[in-house]
């Protein structure tokens, strides 16, 4: 495997990552894959949690992610208002 860099904008505490898909078509499973890898392959601290609509396939489902450099904790789990990549 290579050595990733990954550059986390210094103007904000996080890097933040909003996914959103209807129900069923995989939104909370991307979140959890680019959130784990980012921790276990990047040594980024991450933050993975989803926000569903109603409980019925085909609702709208939001998956959040928040990465920061290793010696920034995240504390938070507020929804993302203002993502850097949606």
């Amino acid at each position: 495997m290579g050595n990733w860099r990954v550059h986390i904008p210094t103007s904000r505490r996080f890097f933040e990552i909003r996914l959103e898909s209807i129900g069923g078509l995989g939104a909370h499973a991307a979140g959890q894959v680019l959130a784990s890898a980012a921790v276990l392959r990047m040594g980024l601290n991450g933050a993975h949690f989803s926000s569903y609509g109603s409980e019925k396939k085909g609702s709208l489902v939001r998956s959040y992610v928040r990465l920061a450099p290793a010696a920034k904790p995240i504390r938070t789990s507020a929804p993302v208002d203002t993502p850097d990549a949606v």
